[in-house]
């Protein structure tokens, strides 16, 4: 029980934006809603990578993201969000559009761009286990965290404090 609370404040901390520039900014993909819309926590990350892209910590924005359950694809979402909502061109934004999951995220990513500096853009609770899948299969990554309400904080952290061992113990691969 220790182990599980202290992991979960310790997926729920801060994360600053790491010095850039980057080659590439990658938003992971999430929940999208069967209208189309993004979930709240897909739209935070979308915010936060519009925003580094803003603020010139990267070029380009990869948007990663299948169509996970019959729902609509992810990346597709996450690009037309980009572009309406925040302003970012059509031509500064990669879509991903094969990954199910964390894993698939780092792996398609890496095939679409082996060689680059990348910030990973999700949730604070989930960049753990992200940067841990993106550093295993050999990318450049640093970690930049969308933060929303806490209840909402602490109950991701909480299921993803189990997955994240998981992760560190099984190494990288899909779960």
């Amino acid at each position: 029980m220790l182990l599980w609370t202290a992991t979960t404040l310790w997926l729920d901390r801060p994360r600053p934006a790491p010095p850039g520039p980057f080659d590439l900014i990658v938003v992971l993909g999430c929940r999208v809603l069967p209208d189309g819309a993004l979930s709240p926590t897909l739209a935070r990350r979308v915010a936060c990578g519009a925003a580094a892209y803003h603020q010139g910590l990267g070029p380009k924005v990869l948007v990663t993201g299948g169509a996970v359950k019959g729902a609509p694809q992810e990346a597709a979402a996450m690009a037309y969000t980009l572009q309406r909502e925040h302003g970012v061109p059509s031509e500064d934004i990669l879509l991903e559009t094969q990954a199910q999951n964390t894993w698939d995220n780092a792996h398609y990513t890496l095939q679409t761009a082996p060689d680059a500096r990348m910030l990973v853009v999700s949730c604070n609770w989930h960049l753990p286990r992200a940067l841990l899948h993106f550093r295993n299969l050999g990318a450049d990554a640093e970690g930049l965290g969308a933060r929303g309400p806490l209840p909402d904080r602490l109950q991701a952290a909480a299921r993803e404090a189990p997955a994240y061992w998981l992760a560190r113990w099984r190494g990288s691969g899909p779960l």
